[in-house]
């Protein structure tokens, strides 16, 4: 496989990315959507207006009707919500769930080139090559990819945001791409009245956006005073109340509020377009090294307006600078890349703009221990989400990869530690060291409040799947004949490979044999715990609706989640222990919490979708 050592891999794996987006666009109606999407997507469909208050500079957005979700940033999701909207104009036939899913799935394809590229700085082209091809095939990965808009972004982004830090880095050491062209003398060339005459006017104009109209406001009271004690024969005034409909009979401030408005919308925009073309001649003039710093510092922005864990990534970064170059010419670069990380994340982050360093504190504090009360199943108990064993993060992540993926991954972490005195990679080394153990670590220690599995450290496989690149490239090593490393690349596949193929659409409820596989972890771990499976539900139900027909549910959520996959409209109830007694047509039934057992006892099981012998979902009717 030595002759693959060249661009063919790069071609190999963006053909078998194209292949993998077409084959989830051609089934993403099979995906069922996940219990926090529906208000994910509803809070995304807001965010255009909150900008649009920005620029009209009207008051700020009301957080308080949409949970915790203004603890999370825009950055995601203003993006996603921009690219679904636009996807809706050629693709008429998806609803928001699926464009959505398709956006997400796409970012996880991105994730996975962007691994290949770090993977290739750990060991060789094929073993980056097949390592990618590992991380796009874990079923856990790959269904998390489709249905989940908030740790998989993030995941992604983290990587993001360390991967191009370290190509930043890799720029700075070299001498030839850190000269700033830009030179003082060359601004002489300049016409320089007009050049006054422009930054005059764009300093009056941030001023007065940035002032509440400290110039534009007095102006305008001055305005509507000298018309109101015009004489009524006056032409102009004649003119304002043909305009303005009974001028005199309101306030002078409504009008004035009014015009205020839409300077501040016109000055927005100028204000936009000039930094853009500002940052466009900055980065004509910018050394190679220092274009990666703006890369760098936008994915880190990004990043942390996902979610607080974001400056992590920073920090890896800036780690790997320290052990890259030791001098102190560095400072006004990474000055530069902290700067520019606050404006964009300040930016990308509403909630922040009314009290950047105490809204980012509260977020910090509230996201560091979610007061999320519920139970989590595991080892067949009941476990509180803040009373999780020791080694609830770690024996999860052993038992929903591959089995090939969790041995290759060790048999790297231990040649990483016991090499880093004597390699060339050490920095490295250390930075995926520290990326994936100490978090894990200071989880062990802490044990923060844990839910849903560990979707929220999905963000810590990229570096265990470096190690796992390591050891790929050592089995290579010993290995003479292409056809023994061809054979070893597919075996290492299948496991994953298969298992996304047989758990289609529920990928992400994958086990691993260490546990029986998924088929047989039923009342043991969490499976359906997004409740996904409620699409297949409706699906099941909807030629069984009729006119008069009642479909009860537990909740809320899950009735959105079901009747987004059903054509027909049947009558919606919601059962409770505080309600009254309910008697439906048909129940939809969650196995989550026992809701299966727990409601509607008196009616008859007519469908049960699982997963071999594990339950997902118990559709019930009056018997």
């Amino acid at each position: 496989m030595q002759n693959l050592n060249s661009k063919s891999t790069e071609l190999i794996l963006i053909a078998i990315l194209l292949l993998a987006f077409l084959f989830t666009a051609l089934s993403i109606r099979d995906y069922g959507a996940s219990f926090d999407e529906p208000l994910i997507y509803d809070y995304a469909s807001s965010i255009p207006n909150i900008y649009k208050r920005a620029l009209f500079s009207q008051s700020n957005f009301d957080f308080t009707n949409i949970g915790d979700l203004g603890f999370y940033g825009t950055g995601y999701f203003i993006i996603g919500e921009l690219a679904q909207r636009a996807l809706g104009i050629f693709i008429q036939t998806l609803d928001v769930y699926d464009r959505w899913h398709l956006i997400n799935f796409s970012v996880f394809l991105s994730s996975v080139w962007v691994l290949y590229w770090l993977c290739v700085k750990f060991s060789s082209k094929i073993s980056g090559l097949i390592v990618s091809l590992l991380y796009l095939t874990q079923p856990l990965l790959w269904g998390h990819g489709v249905m989940n808009p908030k740790d998989t972004p993030f995941a992604a982004f983290f990587l993001f945001s360390v991967a191009a830090g370290v190509k930043m880095v890799d720029e700075l050491k070299n001498p030839s791409s850190t000269k700033f062209k830009l030179k003082l003398k060359s601004l002489q060339t300049y016409n320089r009245w007009y050049s006054y005459v422009i930054a005059f006017f764009s300093g009056l104009v941030i001023l007065d956006r940035f002032s509440r109209h400290l110039i534009a406001s007095p102006l305008l009271y001055k305005f509507f005073s000298v018309i109101t004690n015009l004489p009524g024969s006056s032409q102009i005034k004649k003119y304002i109340l043909s305009k303005a409909h009974n001028f005199d009979t309101l306030q002078i401030n409504l009008y004035v509020s009014k015009f205020l408005q839409q300077i501040s919308f016109f000055e927005s925009i100028f204000i936009i377009l000039a930094f853009l073309i500002l940052i466009l001649w900055l980065i004509h003039k910018f050394s190679t090294a220092q274009r990666w710093i703006l890369i760098a510092a936008t994915c880190l922005g990004f990043t942390i307006s996902i979610r607080f864990l974001g400056p992590a990534a920073g920090a890896l970064v800036l780690v790997y600078m320290l052990m890259q170059i030791n001098s102190k010419k560095l400072i006004p670069d990474a000055l530069l890349y902290i700067v520019v990380v606050i404006f964009i994340t300040y930016l990308s982050w509403p909630f922040l703009w009314t009290d950047p360093i105490g809204q980012f504190l509260e977020s910090l504090k509230l996201m560091a221990q979610f007061p999320w009360l519920g139970a989590v199943l595991f080892e067949g108990k009941e476990v509180l989400a803040n009373t999780l064993p020791w080694y609830y993060l770690p024996k999860l992540i052993g038992i929903q990869l591959s089995i090939p993926v969790i041995i290759l991954g060790l048999v790297g972490t231990l040649y990483a530690i016991f090499s880093i005195k004597k390699n060339d990679n050490k920095s490295l080394f250390v930075i995926a060291l520290i990326w994936f153990y100490i978090p894990l670590l200071i989880w062990m220690i802490i044990k923060p409040n844990t839910y849903d599995n560990f979707r929220q450290f999905l963000f810590l496989l990229p570096p265990f799947f470096l190690f796992v690149s390591i050891g790929v490239s050592l089995l290579f090593s010993r290995m003479k004949k292409k056809s023994f490393k061809v054979l070893l690349s597919v075996v290492l596949l299948i496991p994953g490979f298969i298992a996304g193929i047989y758990l289609h659409p529920y990928e992400y409820i994958y086990y691993n044999g260490l546990v029986g596989w998924t088929s047989n972890i039923d009342n043991r771990y969490e499976s359906d715990y997004w409740a996904t499976s409620f699409c297949e539900a409706g699906q099941y139900l909807d030629p069984l609706i009729e006119h008069d027909t009642q479909i009860a549910f537990t909740d809320g959520i899950l009735s959105r989640l079901t009747l987004r996959c059903i054509r027909n409209s049947p009558d919606v109830l919601i059962e409770r222990e505080e309600n009254s007694k309910i008697y439906p047509t048909y129940s939809i039934n969650w196995t989550r919490y026992g809701d299966d057992k727990d409601y509607f006892r008196w009616m008859k099981p007519i469908k049960i979708i699982k997963i071999g012998a594990t339950e997902l979902v118990v559709i019930k009717k009056v018997p």
